[in-house]
């Protein structure tokens, strides 16, 4: 099997594309149901939330 140099070429483009977008942006947002506290800009705390049994949920929509 050949492999051409345009083949490589695109192979690379598709593996840098995905390493170069990695990163995600989210909006974080109490939705009201749990009493839950969200403070922060990028790296977000979020508190007040409700356990049932071992579980800890919040509601953010």
């Amino acid at each position: 099997m050949k492999v051409s140099i345009a083949g490589l070429i695109l192979i690379s483009e598709i593996f840098t594309s995905a390493i170069d977008n990695i990163g995600v942006d989210a909006q974080v947002i109490p939705d009201g149901t749990l009493n839950t506290t969200v403070t922060g800009s990028n790296n977000y705390t979020v508190t007040k939330g409700s356990r049932v049994g071992n579980n800890l949920f919040y509601c953010l929509s």
